[in-house]
């Protein structure tokens, strides 16, 4: 028979289609449920973010259950349905381990992995004489996406990260935003691949908007990955997929955040590599499930969410328009006719390959500039 999974996060189509690939029967729950995963598997529209997800997994006949984002800011209600049904993923007292910075921060230091400086934002500090030494952003660790973060600029950009209870970080404004893949499990960890972040909009300078990979690290740059892979396994007792944020700044590479969970550009790397990260993931947690295998490499895939600039109306044509994209596989995350989309907010999220990662960007930029002029029409 085969295992009944849950998943559950804002966003779960790549981690279902993960999981079909790797042979589970899977049901769904997040804020969208969009066209796309009709037929796929049955999934449920969460209006209560995040705290509805504890009756409808109450409901559910699975043998176990997985998160996406941004559960990991939920480590309370992660214990709570863990409660419930059986949990594959970071359990609370982890997930508080690895999203506190003076925590990880501590066991990165001593694992020899570069991390920017960053502290606690203190009442009645001066944001000139308590960061004096060069730009700082105010971080909350309790978002995800690019959200809750802002450069401190002046004083009230730091009285609000004060008010906010939120932290400050040394910005490494040079450098390339990464996104680094790894299954941990008591033995260790393995890097499944590197991607290219793709970040910034001109709503928000840190939006994260895709992803395009798989990138090849250097010597000096394997050797980080590989400590922190070790770190992640055996000082933060991580297990399962773990996503981490890196800027590669000079010649380092600098850890920014820990996501301990399948993360937006976990799909540029399946489809890379033609393996199920979902796969090994499970086999972390169950005994007798394989991790799966990896095809011959040999292909670059990059994927970039697309934005509303100004609200849209899905009308019944660029509901169809998008899902015969999605079946040219070229489109994903399709919305429903109907669907009132905000300023802001995703609207579907395209899809590249091709055999460099230099032609995967063009790629995106030439689909994104044709859909965009569509969405301008209104659906």
């Amino acid at each position: 028979m085969s295992t009944r999974l849950a998943i559950i996060g804002a966003s779960v189509r790549a981690a279902a289609q993960s999981a079909l690939r790797a042979g589970f029967e899977v049901v769904g729950a997040d804020l969208f449920a969009d066209a796309d995963l009709d037929g796929v598997c049955p999934i449920t529209k969460i209006e209560d973010y995040p705290h509805g997800f504890v009756d409808w997994l109450a409901k559910q006949d699975v043998d176990a259950w997985m998160y996406t984002g941004a559960l990991e800011n939920y480590p309370d209600l992660v214990d709570q349905m863990a409660a419930i049904r059986p949990l594959w993923g970071v359990s609370g007292e982890a997930l508080r381990r690895c999203r506190d910075p003076s925590e990880y921060g501590y066991h990165l230091f001593k694992a020899d992995v570069p991390y920017p400086a960053t502290i606690r934002a203190t009442p009645g500090k001066s944001y000139k004489t308590y960061w004096p030494w060069g730009p700082a952003l105010a971080k909350s660790y309790r978002q995800s996406n690019g959200a809750g973060v802002w450069r401190i600029n002046n004083q009230d950009d730091y009285d609000r990260a004060v008010n906010l209870g939120m932290y400050i970080q040394d910005h490494l404004q040079e450098g390339e935003s990464l996104s680094a893949l790894f299954v941990a499990d008591t033995q260790g960890a393995t890097l499944l691949g590197l991607s290219e972040q793709l970040v910034g909009d001109s709503d928000n300078e840190f939006h994260y908007r895709g992803s395009i990979g798989p990138l090849a690290p250097s010597v000096s740059h394997a050797i980080t990955l590989d400590n922190l892979g070790r770190c992640l396994s055996s000082s933060l007792g991580l297990r399962g997929v773990v996503g981490v944020d890196l800027i590669q700044f000079e010649q380092l590479l600098c850890v920014i955040e820990i996501n301990p969970r399948y993360t937006a550009s976990v799909e540029v790397i399946e489809r890379a590599n033609g393996v199920s990260a979902v796969a090994a993931h499970a086999a972390c947690f169950a005994e007798g499930l394989e991790p799966g295998t990896e095809s011959q490499p040999g292909k670059h895939v990059g994927k970039r969410i697309l934005y509303a600039a100004e609200p849209i109306q899905v009308g019944e044509s660029l509901a169809g328009e998008l899902l015969e994209l999605h079946r040219a596989g070229r489109v994903a995350d399709v919305p429903r006719a109907g669907t009132a989309i905000g300023a802001g907010e995703p609207i579907c999220t395209i899809l590249v390959e091709s055999e460099s990662c230099s032609a995967v960007a063009e790629g995106l930029d030439a689909l994104a500039e044709i859909l965009l002029a569509r969405f301008a029409t209104r659906g």
